[in-house]
Formats: structure tokens, C-alpha cells, sequence
């Protein structure tokens, strides 16, 4: 139906016609009713004429109706089978082009838009299917306003077409036996092939409108349509067209929205946002800033090299045939803060939302206050989620709207943009539960200390215990579920083959065994594969999940990924969006040293070679140190002759975990901790190596054992990790009758005790506050405790005399002057020495010297701030990388 000018449709008077398309004819009219100009579209007779397509079409504009986005042309109404729309002053994109390239900086402006209205659109579910210059706007201004959205999956047939490549592409069957409709030139290939439409469908066609605004040229062109969707299906587009300014990383961008593979394709916009936006290096620029500012832009500039650098040129991306380059880019700490995993500052486990938008993580500030962040991967910052005090492990709802996390006690969830944290539950006393995992249904299931999993609701309520755990296993922690939401991978500690990965179900308590890892796992819907980490390398594996077997041999992902935190720590996600995100681990590069400091924290001197030090000890009279290392799945004891800096193995089997070596007084004896058989034990053996080993405690009732330090009196203090009470602080006589007996035992945890070397006091944290905090407490009465640290403490060691005590806290290492009068115990103010960059931050991560004037530590070598050494790494199309 055409009009002419005057004639009017309801209150809308025609004033002129401004073209005819596939969609119908368009016209400017006047809107008597509301004194302003509006477009109306009036429908192809075909069209119009089939009321069951414009009910279709009715319910259709309603939905597009709701759009409210300054780039999106607003739907006033329906007006007959007239469609009444925003009138956009200004050409359409097509006619900008028709004039050759347009200008990187203006193209770049119009794609921001662009890629902003899909957005918008996606997030209402709304695909455009029909995106080309042609329904693009600009007005004089600059403003970018996208039209058509969603109108062409309720078109059919419309004859009269003259120009193929703009032309509504049609199947031979009808829109409701499943007929694709889209634009020859710009129609993705799936569509080409009559296949399900997605999201990724509209990022190829933006991929050709950035084409082709750079280019000046069509992405894909011919005679009639069968030639363009021959073209769209099996060529590739002229990439030498893309003009030799167009940067590397926006070369890169189009290359990856034009893949014709969508599994490899561009999966999100937020993504083609974030391409957008990368940042390129200008030479000359002024290089002397602020520390935190130059980490940020060494942090964009990163982004965009390794975009640079893996999109290489046309000619090979085009002997690569259609395969997208993997990218990389690194995420830093917020200012002033550290990244933690758990309670451990300086292990980076960040989470990635299901739809690979947002990165949550746990990072603490210099006083040692541990929050939630939150941070979008096209912003340059995150976002702190207040309230979240405490919060560790944390894990995405199944939306990515909302996330599950723990503090001590209890198992908490927060909304992503922030809100009141709620409580779903009570976890044990004195417990941060290891991970969580939640469900389409809305079943959490979650770690709750050295025990089976638990699961709950995730609208809260009482916790129930999922099986119980096997002869030899002390805990399982770190669960996620696999795409059938009934069946989890988790993390089993033990020793021997009762640790590693298995699979449980919420439907049954038979477990089978996976894998052998020194993390958790996860699973990756797209390719099929399960992902964990053994040494700190991430691996991929084909993984069967009619069998819950994996099959094949498993192939590299990533090195120096975080895997010594905690036992079976999961450091890595991967979106849906096939997004991942690991945190580098302190095994990363060359490794730790032992380095003497002296008050001032002045480096004077490294003894032994490079290890993941996981503790040690000076030998009394201080010409040796025990040390434990850990290597893989578990560890083993060296001792290092100081003054030769020689290193010889003390113990000879990592599977044991042979861990927290403790000298005997008069130096002849080491204590360690072991597992074995599965069961936590302490172990006394000669420090000349020369001997056997002696059993002096062994224990199938806790999950696992910490020997701390060794009395005048000869007892041994050692930490257990129970089921019931937590961890708490026990002691063993070395002779006689060896029954051990709680010295430190209640709700909360009590750990990293140390005995003074006089025999009277215990120096231990506890987190009995809600943050950990070092007390003194007498012995063996316990008729005198004082606090010591204010602010957060760990990590006590007392001075050879017993008049000082040294801690840690905040990131420093803090010293409080002791005075002793009678039975009486006065502890003076706490004094800052130093602060510890790039210390490991485990529970005896420092040794100190008789007199208090050295220390010794594990520290990286450059001696650089552990923030600087474990960003958060994010992988664009972490597959085809692997690939190679």
C-alpha cells in the first residue's frame, strides 16, 4: 500500500515518503495527537494480510517496545499494519560507506554504539537477525540509532526485491516450519545453512559492518544472493581491503566475529566491547608515574600486545583458515590490596560468571580486612561488594546474578551489584568452608570443614550432610557441578589413591574415583573436557560423562596456576562463553629463596636453592634449617647447611606429605607431621638423617596434624584440623606414655601455636573475634591470657630469651617487647619492622634467630610485592590456545 503525501493513517498525517525496503515502505509523518514527527513503516500486503502474523508481529513490537536505549530507534505504537517509530534524522550507515573508508575514529565511535543497542537488545533476549549498514542511523550529531531489531524472524516472502544484497534472505519453507530470515551480505553462516540462530549470529554481522566501514568495501558480495551465501559459506572476506592504519587488535577483533565456526566465534558482546576499548601504547609517552598507574597501564598495554601479537597479519590468518587467535590479558589487585585465596593473602582464585561478563575474587588491604570484589571484563576497575568482611571461596549462581561465599561459621550469599549479604546457613564452629557449587535448581552443595559435602537451598535453611567420608579420606571440598546438575566433581584429601578428583551425585552417595589432581576440577560444556591442575600446570582431558571416566591424554592449558594455597584448590573457572580465568601461583617463575633480613627488613644474605617453601625452622644452635617444600601433591623435608647453603633430603616420599619439621632443643631430633595409610601422624627421626623413624602419634580421628613446636620438657605441641571443634592445639610427650591431650580446645580455631623457649607461655592465633588475632595464654594452667595483636595476627615466633615476640599482621612483620614478673605476663605496644613483599604467606613462613636480630624468609628473589607476581589471567578462546 502506498501513500501519498496529506493522507493520514489513524492520527499520523504522511508529509513524505523516505524509502521502501524488505520490510515495507517507510514514510515521514507529522503525529497530530502529540505535535511531533514520527516514521511509520507500513507492512507488505503478504504480510498484513495473515493475521496470524500479525499477532505474531503484534506480540513482537511489544517486546522491542520495552527497549529503552538511547541507540536503539524507540517503537512508539502500531497503528493498523502500520508500525509508528522514532523518526532518526540523518543517512543510514550505507550511504556513509558508499563514500569510501570512513575515519578509524569515527568508525570506532559508531561501532561502540552499535555494539551498546545489541547489548541492550541481548540482555532483553532479543536478537537482531538483520543487522546491516542499511538499519543503521547516524545522525549529525554522531548518535548512532539501530533499527529493525528482532522484525525480520516474523517476515515471509516479500516479492519485488532489487537489490540481492540487502535483500531479506529466505529458506523455502515458511517462518513457522522454522524459515530463517536475514540479509545475504550479512547473514551469518548458520543462518546460510538454515540452522538455529543465536546471539553470535548478530556478532557476525557486526563484523561485517566494521568491515566495511573500514574497508570501504563489502565483506561479502556477487551477482545475485546464491553467489553472496556461497561467498558467506565458504570464502573468506578480502582481508588485504582492511587499511594498513587499522590497528593490529581491531584487525584481530573483526577477524574473530567473521569465524565461521560459531563455537569459535566472538561469543558476547561485552567481549567485542572490551576489543573496542583496548588501549594502544603511544611511543613517547611520559614513563616516570605512580606505581599503581603504571601497573594499570603495563595492564591495558599487555591486553592489547598479546592481542597484537597473536592476531599476526591477513596472509596468515588466512592460511589459518577461519580459526580465531587465543588472547590473553591480565587483571591486577585494586589499589592497596592483595589478592587472597581463602585466608591466604598472595593466592589469587578468581571466579568467572557463568555468562563470562564478571570476575569475583577475595582481596585483603594492608590492615588485613578481607572483602568480596566484584569486576566486569570491560572495566578498567572492580567494584567492592560492602558487608562481605571475611568472605572467602567464592562461587557464581547458575544467572551470574548472584554469589555464594564463606566466612568463619557461616555459608553467606550477596547480590553481584551489591545489597545486605544474607545468611543460608550455619557452617561449623570456627569453620570458612572450602568452595561451593549451586545449581539451576537451586541446590548449593558446599565444604563445611573435614567432612563430607553439605548441601542446602540457595534460598537458605538447614544444612544437610551428603554420604560420609572413606577409610583414609579427610575431607572433600571444592565441589562443582557438571552440566546434568545432578552429578559434581570434588576434591577428596587423603593419601595415596583416596585423594584426588571423583564425581558424587546428589542423588546417590556412591563416588567414583577420576583422577589424580592437586586441585578440584571443573567442566567445559563446549568441548567436553575436564580441567584441573597437577604442579601448578592447568590440563585439559577428554572426560566421558556416561562413565565419568576421562579418556585420552590430558594436554596443557597454562603454567604457574595457583595450586599450593590450600588442598585442592581450585584457582581457575571457565564460563559458559568458554571465558577463563586463572590465578598465577606462587610457584610462578623461579620460585621462593630463604633470605636473611635483618630489623629493617634489609636483604643480608640467601641460603639453598629455589622451592615452594611451605615452613621451616632454624636449628637451635642455628647453623641448619628443616624446611618443607612442597612439590606437587605433597611434600617432602630438606635440611640446608647455612653456612655451606648445601641442601640434603631429609625425608623420601612427597605422597606422605612430610611437612612442618621442628628441632628438638638440643637439636639432635626432628619432629615432623605425615600421613600415612591415610591417617595424620607425628614422626620423630635423628637430624643427622643417620636412623629410623619413630612413630610418637597417630590419629584416624582428625583430618589432619600441624607439629609446632617441641617443649624444654620435651612434649611436642602439635595443631589438629578436627571434625567436630575445628582446629585446635594438642600435646604429646616425646617420652613415656605418649597420650595426647587437648591444651587449646574450643568452638573457634585455635592454631600456629608456639611454646616460649622458657617453657611457661603459648603464643598462638585464633579467631575466636571473628578475625584472626594472637593471644598468650599460660601453660599448662592457663590461668593468665592476653591479647596481643589488634588489627589481625598470625604466624608467632618468640624470641630465644622469651622477651619478645614477633608476628605477622597486615602485611608487616610487627615485634611486641614481653615482660615477665612473677607469674605475670605484660606485653607492650606492637611495633611495625617491616613490611613483607613477596613473603610466602603461609603459617610459618619466618624463622628468627636467638638474639631477634635476623630473620630468615621465603622470599622471590627480585624481592618485588606478591601483588605484582599473582594477577588474575584471562583467556579468550583458552581451546584453540591449548591446541597448539
Amino acid at each position: 500500500m502506498s501513500l501519498a503525501p496529506g493522507q493520514s493513517v489513524g492520527p499520523y498525517a504522511v508529509v513524505c515518503s523516505l524509502g521502501a525496503g524488505g520490510m515495507g515502505e517507510v514514510y515521514r509523518a507529522r503525529d497530530t495527537q502529540l505535535d511531533r514527527d514520527v516514521a511509520l513503516k507500513i507492512l507488505p500486503e503478504l504480510f498484513a494480510g495473515d493475521p496470524e502474523r500479525v499477532l505474531r508481529f503484534t506480540r513482537e513490537a511489544k517486546t522491542l517496545a520495552a527497549l529503552n536505549h538511547p541507540n536503539i530507534a524507540a517503537i512508539y505504537g502500531i497503528e493498523g499494519n502500520a508500525l509508528v517509530m522514532e523518526l532518526v534524522e540523518g543517512e543510514d550507515l550505507s550511504a556513509h560507506i558508499a563514500r569510501g573508508p570512513i575515519a578509524l575514529p569515527e568508525a570506532l565511535a559508531i561501532a561502540r554504539q552499535i555494539v551498546e543497542a545489541l547489548e541492550a537488545a541481548h540482555d532483553a533476549g532479543i536478537i537482531h537477525r538483520d543487522l546491516k549498514p542499511a538499519n543503521i542511523k547516524v545522525r549529525e550529531d554522531g548518535t548512532v540509532k539501530v533499527l529493525d531489531f528482532g522484525l525480520a524472524r516474523t517476515l515471509e516472502d516479500v516479492s519485488g526485491i532489487q537489490d540481492v544484497s540487502h535483500s531479506p534472505t529466505l529458506t523455502a519453507r515458511a517462518t513457522a516450519l522454522g524459515m530463517i530470515i536475514g540479509t545475504a551480505a550479512y547473514m551469518s553462516p548458520e543462518q546460510a545453512r538454515d540452522r538455529a540462530v543465536d546471539k553470535r549470529s548478530d556478532v557476525w554481522a557486526f563484523g561485517c559492518v566494521l568491515y566495511e566501514m573500514l574497508s570501504g568495501t563489502k565483506t561479502f558480495d556477487g551477482e545475485d544472493a546464491t553467489e553472496i551465501i556461497s561467498a558467506v559459506v565458504k570464502s573468506e572476506p578480502d582481508w588485504t581491503a582492511l587499511p594498513a592504519s587499522v590497528p593490529a587488535h581491531i584487525r584481530a577483533l573483526v577477524m574473530r566475529c567473521l569465524v565461521k565456526d560459531r563455537k569459535a566465534r566472538i561469543p558476547d558482546l561485552s567481549v567485542v566491547r572490551y576489543m573496542l576499548d583496548g588501549t594502544i601504547p603511544v611511543a613517547g609517552a611520559q614513563e616516570a608515574a605512580p606505581s599503581r598507574t603504571a601497573a594499570r597501564v603495563w595492564q591495558a598495554a599487555t591486553a592489547v600486545f598479546v592481542l597484537t601479537t597473536l592476531a599476526g597479519g591477513a596472509a596468515w590468518y588466512r592460511a589459518r583458515a577461519v580459526t580465531p587467535p587465543v588472547a590473553r590479558f591480565v587483571i591486577t589487585a585494586p589499589d592497596n590490596q592483595t589478592f587472597t585465596a581463602g585466608s591466604r593473602a598472595g593466592a589469587t582464585a578468581p571466579i568467572i560468571s557463568p555468562d563470562g561478563r564478571t570476575i569475583a575474587f577475595t582481596a585483603q588491604d594492608a590492615n588485613g580486612r578481607r572483602l568480596l570484589w566484584v569486576r566486569a571484563i570491560d572495566a578498567l576497575e572492580a567494584r567492592l561488594l560492602p558487608g562481605t568482611e571475611g568472605a572467602a571461596y567464592p562461587f557464581w549462581s547458575p544467572d551470574s546474578r548472584a554469589i555464594g561465599y564463606a566466612v568463619v561459621g557461616k555459608l553467606m550469599r550477596v547480590d553481584a551489584t551489591g545489597g545486605a549479604p544474607t545468611t543460608l546457613c550455619v557452617l561449623n564452629p570456627g569453620i570458612v568452608g572450602r568452595g561451593g557449587a549451586w545449581n539451576r535448581d537451586g541446590v548449593i552443595i558446599f565444604n563445611n570443614g573435614p567432612a563430607p559435602l553439605y548441601r542446602v537451598s540457595s534460598a537458605g535453611g538447614e544444612a544437610t550432610v551428603m554420604g560420609e567420608l572413606a577409610a583414609g579420606e579427610t575431607g572433600r571440598q571444592f565441589p562443582a557441578f557438571l552440566p546434568d546438575g545432578r552429578h559434581f566433581f570434588y576434591h577428596a584429601s587423603g593419601s595415596g589413591e583416596r585423594g584426588g578428583v571423583y564425581v558424587g551425585s546428589l542423588d546417590s552417595s556412591e563416588t567414583t574415583r577420576v583422577l589424580s589432581a592437586s586441585s578440584g576440577a571443573i567442566h567445559d560444556r563446549t568441548s567436553g573436557r575436564v580441567l584441573f591442575a597437577r604442579e601448578g600446570t592447568l590440563l585439559a582431558q577428554a572426560f566421558d560423562q556416561n562413565r565419568f571416566a576421562v579418556t585420552g591424554d590430558p594436554f596443557p592449558i597454562a603454567e604457574h596456576v595457583e595450586s599450593t594455597a590450600v588442598p585442592g584448590v581450585v584457582a581457575f573457572s571457565l564460563s559458559e562463553t568458554s571465558v577463563l580465568a586463572y590465578g598465577v601461583g606462587e610457584a610462578a617463575g623461579v620460585g621462593l629463596r630463604l633470605t636473611w633480613l635483618d630489623r629493617q627488613g634489609k636483604v643480608a644474605g640467601m641460603i639453598g636453592p629455589p622451592a615452594t617453601y611451605r615452613g621451616f625452622n632454624l636449628a637451635p644452635d642455628q647453623s641448619q634449617v628443616a624446611a618443607h617444600r612442597h612439590d606437587g601433591e605433597g611434600g617432602d623435608i630438606w635440611i640446608t647447611d647455612v653456612s655451606r647453603s648445601t641442601t640434603s633430603r631429609f625425608t623420601f616420599d612427597p605422597a606422605q606429605d612430610n611437612s612442618s619439621p621442628v628441632w628438638s632443643p638440643d637439636g639432635n631430633r626432628i619432629a615432623f607431621s605425615s600421613i600415612r595409610n591415610g591417617k595424620p601422624g607425628i614422626y620423630v627421626k635423628p637430624s643427622n638423617g643417620a636412623g629410623n623413624e619413630e612413630r610418637l602419634f597417630e590419629t584416624s580421628e582428625a583430618r589432619g596434624l600441624t607439629v609446632l613446636s617441641w617443649t624444654p620438657d620435651h612434649r611436642i605441641l602439635f595443631g589438629v584440623s578436627g571434625v567436630k571443634t575445628t582446629r585446635d592445639l594438642w600435646m604429646v610427650p616425646v617420652d613415656g606414655e605418649r597420650k595426647a591431650v587437648p591444651l587449646l580446645q574450643s568452638p573457634f580455631g585455635e592454631w600456629v601455636g608456639q611454646i616460649s623457649p622458657d617453657g611457661r607461655w603459648v603464643a598462638y592465633a585464633s579467631n575466636e573475634t571473628g578475625t584472626a588475632e594472637i593471644y598468650v595464654q599460660s601453660i599448662p594452667t592457663g590461668s593468665g591470657k592476653w591479647t596481643i595483636s589488634n588489627g589481625g595476627g598470625s604466624s608467632p615466633r618468640w624470641r630465644g630469651d622469651s622477651r619478645e615476640l614477633f608476628y605477622v599482621g597486615g602485611g608487616k612483620l610487627w615485634a611486641v617487647e614481653v615482660a615477665k614478673k612473677g607469674a605475670a605476663f605484660a606485653a607492650g605496644q606492637p611495633s611495625a619492622l617491616f613490611d613483607l613483599a613477596g613473603m610466602s604467606p603461609n603459617d610459618f613462613s619466618f624463622a628468627v634467630t636467638r638474639d631477634g636480630q635476623r630473620f630468615l624468609a621465603a622470599l622471590r628473589p627480585s624481592g618485588e610485592d606478591e601483588r605484582s607476581q599473582s594477577p588474575i589471567v584471562v583467556v579468550l578462546n583458552w581451546l584453540e590456545g591449548a591446541a597448539r
